[in-house]
């Protein structure tokens, strides 16, 4: 997957099924302000309806494969399962429980 966006910018990347056809993206963006971090977006072509999902955000790649490949397995009824997982190494939970 070779990076798609010029050598000063962070780099996108097409994920390709076993046919050869665009399935999603990773897009790698900084984030923060004095000490950006890159984060990675997986971005999947729904099966059925083609339309684009962000599946998920975090500063580990191979998460974010993950999610944007079991969000393709199964779309209707990944989000009950990913609720279900703990969240992304390096990533505070969204909330906290009281």
């Amino acid at each position: 997957m070779p990076p798609k966006k010029h050598a000063h910018e962070p780099p996108e990347y097409e994920v390709l099924d076993a046919a050869g056809r665009i399935v999603g993206w990773l897009e790698a963006k900084y984030l923060g302000g004095k000490h950006p971090r890159l984060f990675y977006t997986a971005i999947a072509l729904h099966p059925v309806t083609g339309d684009r999902v962000d599946v998920d955000s975090s500063p580990d790649v191979d998460h974010e494969l993950f999610e944007l490949t079991d969000f393709l397995s199964s779309p209707d009824d990944y989000a009950q399962r990913k609720r279900a997982r703990p969240p992304a190494p390096n990533r505070a939970p969204l909330h906290s429980s009281p």
